[in-house]
């Protein structure tokens, strides 16, 4: 049935028939991969046999050696890591790296480790009313004594003085000298509770050990190796004070055993739900209510390595009021034994956080699988499609046939999804290549080319194409979209069938392999800006995050998927915006309505063009001015998925 007929008739291919063409598409498109694969094996093996390939392993072997000394030591990896990107990505490139490097390690040197002695002053005397006693968790095994009295005088030295320290101590015979200090030390100070266990129970039991000793409202967890602010806990009681039940905030990792040498910040968004199930964003500091900790339930130690992560998904599952503080309050240690460190050293972690992601699906009722993404500790849920709904790619664009033809050629290339169909606008005065576009159609049964007579106006345009697409869901497509993976709609479908979501974006490239834009900032330069222009591969971004999954505040019309009742509810997009911001806007009044926003990088897709990549609208542009009065409460408020740690003027996830 082709897309005229459906919209006439209102009808749908049988269910059983669109996945059995979906899944023989699939089946081809596989074919054709394991050929490649096949043929890519073959020329492996003629290499390994021949004669060059054994008279070089002497030269890989020392090679191997050398690699793994240049990684320890910190000048020669940087110089190592500056010449792969001068022959990967070119001078300019790597020159923009280094700026960038530099201007993060200037931002991490102006990391506040200690408040102001007036603030500090201020934080004590402080009289928040009614009491309440936060009770600090920490699992002890086999502690380093330095880092063990490094850790309990950063509780010790909290502004906010009702606390207790729970240690519940694993150590084995070997590490006697834990147990005494911990008994020193809570003879001191009665706030400090030390339990000496019989056994060690493992990360989960021992933790719950800590709770066991624990008479606080609220909980705190802390690792024994590390530190934290000593306004963590002010801070912490400031958002209890105004009705958080669970509270976090951002982290730095150090090294070299300094808070002088921190190695990276990650400031974090607000709760974003599939952020974290992406990785576990959140870590530390941790803080929740008691009442709360008991509804979720202790540790498990089945999810031992990543159970605070199990953990965190249970409380923020039921918990009613989360409140991220935007400060570096909490300071990882990194060295060679710890996850901060290296987590390939644990790769048991990797397999418990499978388990605690597949709880959390269990209990809210997603049906999914969990995959490992690009990056170790991060991963990815393939959501399984409740239905295979009509699905209407528009083009406003759609220019000669010429023109038109890549992108038609790779869709049909690159698509397993079969229920769908292509809307294009033909805005030419004239449409002086009609003949050419019908013989497109006709090659191209899926295709429909409408023409416009209107004003020069994108979201007009493609107002214009939804009113006359069939389609139940709308994917909003840039001309010359190719697509990188034959799953690219399924990527977007999974998101867009969810009840809480507004719409989805994928991910989109320059012909160079740069990233063009993963998301937007909303804020940014004083309107929006794109996110993580210009990386490319191994690099994802800050923090990885140009490479997983996660929530956002706004979307690129290059590459959006929503459904068409929403889209209509709001009128489509607000023509009143010439040239740009118009799919932002729409964006806001989604989230206006509480719906989320994601992105996913396995919707992937490549513009062929080198045009220079435009901020959404110049700052002093009249669709910027009427964004910035329309949505001026948002832009006061801030992005709340991107720091205000960062600067908000010049490009996006940059540092100070």
């Amino acid at each position: 049935m082709n897309p005229e007929e459906r919209k006439e008739t209102g009808g749908l291919p049988d269910e059983a028939e669109l996945l059995r063409r979906t899944a023989a598409r699939r089946g081809e498109l596989i074919e054709q991969l394991h050929a490649q694969l096949e043929a890519a094996d073959e020329r492996e093996r003629a290499l390994r046999g021949s004669l060059s390939w054994r008279i070089t392993a002497p030269l890989r072997a020392v090679t191997r050696v050398l690699r793994r000394a240049v990684a320890r030591t910190r000048l020669p990896r940087l110089a190592c890591m500056a010449l792969k990107s001068l022959l990967t990505n070119g001078y300019a490139a790597t020159m923009e790296r280094v700026r960038e490097h530099r201007s993060r390690g200037k931002s991490f040197r102006q990391v506040e480790t200690a408040p102001p002695a007036d603030r500090a002053a201020e934080e004590r005397a402080f009289d928040f009313g009614a009491p309440l006693q936060i009770s600090v968790l920490v699992p002890l095994y086999n502690t380093p004594a330095r880092f063990l009295r490094e850790m309990i005088a950063s509780v010790q030295a909290q502004t906010y003085a009702d606390w207790q320290l729970c240690l519940a101590d694993g150590s084995d015979d070997a590490h006697a000298d834990v147990g005494e200090i911990c008994r020193e030390a809570a003879a001191q100070d009665s706030r400090i509770c030390y339990r000496k266990l019989e056994k060690n129970g493992g990360i989960s039991e021992n933790t719950n050990a800590c709770i066991a000793l624990a008479t606080g409202e609220y909980i705190a967890l802390f690792d024994h190796d590390d530190v934290l602010h000593p306004s963590a806990l002010f801070a912490c009681r400031q958002a209890i004070a105004q009705g958080a039940d669970f509270v976090y905030t951002d982290e730095a990792t150090f090294v070299n055993g300094s808070l002088q040498a921190i190695e990276v910040c990650h400031y974090k968004p607000d709760f974003a739900p599939d952020t974290l199930r992406s990785n576990n964003y959140i870590c530390h500091l941790s803080v929740f209510s008691r009442a709360l900790l008991d509804a979720a339930g202790p540790f498990n130690s089945a999810c031992d390595g990543s159970q605070d992560y199990d953990l965190i998904l249970r409380l923020t599952e039921r918990a009613r009021h989360i409140v991220h503080i935007p400060r570096v309050l909490y300071f990882w240690r990194s060295h060679a034994a710890s996850t901060a460190f290296a987590i390939a050293t644990k790769p048991y972690v990797i397999e418990a956080a499978h388990r605690a992601l597949e709880g959390h699906l269990a209990r809210t009722g997603l049906r999914g699988t969990v995959r490992d993404a690009a990056l170790i500790s991060n991963y990815r849920i393939d959501y399984a499609l409740e239905r295979l709904p009509f699905v209407s790619i528009l083009l406003p664009n759609a220019g000669d046939a010429g023109e038109l033809l890549p992108t038609l050629e790779a869709i049909a290339a690159k698509t397993a999804y079969c229920n769908f169909e292509i809307v294009a606008v033909d805005a030419r005065a004239g449409h002086p290549d009609a003949a050419a576009l019908d013989a497109l159609c006709a090659r191209f049964d899926r295709l429909r080319v409408l023409p416009w007579d209107g004003a020069d106006n994108p979201a007009a345009r493609l107002n214009f194409a939804a009113e006359h697409a069939g389609g139940e869901l709308l994917l909003l497509l840039e001309q010359g979209g190719m697509p990188a993976t034959e799953t690219w709609i399924e990527a977007l479908l999974m998101f867009a069938q969810r009840p809480d979501v507004g719409a989805v974006g994928g991910k989109l490239y320059r012909p160079d392999g740069a990233v063009r834009h993963a998301g937007l900032v909303v804020g940014q330069d004083g309107t929006a800006a794109f996110a993580h222009t210009g990386y490319r591969a191994p690099d994802y971004g800050y923090m990885g995050r140009a490479g997983f999954i996660h929530n956002v505040s706004a979307l690129s019309a290059e590459c959006l998927l929503i459904r068409r009742d929403r889209f209509f509810a709001h009128g489509g997009l607000d023509a009143g915006f010439q040239n740009a911001l118009y799919d932002v806007d729409l964006c806001l009044k989604l989230r206006q309505e509480g719906l989320l926003l994601v992105f996913t990088p396995y919707a992937a897709l490549t513009l062929p063009t080198d045009r220079p990549i435009p901020l959404p609208a110049p700052a002093d542009s009249p669709d910027a001015q009427r964004f910035r009065a329309r949505h001026a409460p948002a832009l006061a408020a801030g992005d709340p998925y991107y720091s205000p740690n960062f600067p908000q003027t010049g490009p996006a996830y940059r540092y100070k």
